[in-house]
Formats: structure tokens, C-alpha cells, sequence
């Protein structure tokens, strides 16, 4: 069962190869994507052009803000002395369950930030 459900999956994510591509894309490398009419001037004010163009900027924004949780979530595990305590817990002087829901709790108000770009 679970041999088909790893081909299943493999499958899925080869058939989106291509979409998966453009998730790594920059704005301008999507805008390029773009076609450009003839008259670029007069598409340039279509309400598509300009809606997709403010789609984008909010996609970027998005982008931008995960990147940041996400560095930030580095430098917190980066910045992370858990030894001490760790070595707390194995000499009996602290309280293992205590010791991970402190830390878990680090972990999940930090990445609960990603929420707002959901």
C-alpha cells in the first residue's frame, strides 16, 4: 500500500513539475510570462493586465514575509543554547515535559506567524 501511494504521489508531483518551477520565479521573471500585445500600450491599462500586476505585487509581498519568518526561524534555532537545560533534565534537576513544551512553544509562536500569509 504504501509502495503505491509513494508512486501516486511521485506521479502528482511530476505532473506539476512545471508548476512547481514558477513558485521559485521573481515578480519580474512572472511579468515576463506575460504576452505583450501589439498595442502594449493600450493592454497596459486592461483590467486583467493590471489585476494580474496587483496580483503579483501581493504575491511578492507573501513571498517576502514567509522569507522572513522563515530566517528568522533560523536565527531562533540558530541562537538556541538548549544544552544547559537539556543537561538540567538528564541530572534529574529539571523537568523533561517542561523543559520541550518550552520549547515547542518558542517554536510555534514564532511559525504561527506564517498564518497571516495563508
Amino acid at each position: 500500500m504504501a509502495v503505491a501511494t509513494d508512486i501516486q504521489i511521485k506521479g502528482l508531483f511530476e505532473r506539476n513539475t512545471e508548476g512547481f518551477a514558477l513558485l521559485s520565479k521573481t515578480r519580474q521573471d512572472l511579468s515576463s510570462l506575460i504576452p505583450q500585445a501589439a498595442g502594449a500600450q493600450d493592454v497596459a491599462n486592461d483590467p486583467s493586465v493590471v489585476g494580474i500586476k496587483e496580483q503579483l505585487a501581493v504575491l511578492e509581498t507573501i513571498r517576502q514575509g514567509k522569507e522572513k519568518v522563515m530566517n528568522d526561524g533560523v536565527a531562533l534555532h540558530d541562537n538556541l543554547n538548549a544544552v544547559e537545560e537539556l543537561m538540567q533534565v538528564n541530572s534529574g534537576a529539571a523537568n523533561k515535559g517542561e523543559v520541550f513544551e518550552r520549547f515547542k512553544a518558542q517554536y510555534v509562536e514564532h511559525f504561527a506567524q506564517n498564518e497571516a500569509f495563508e
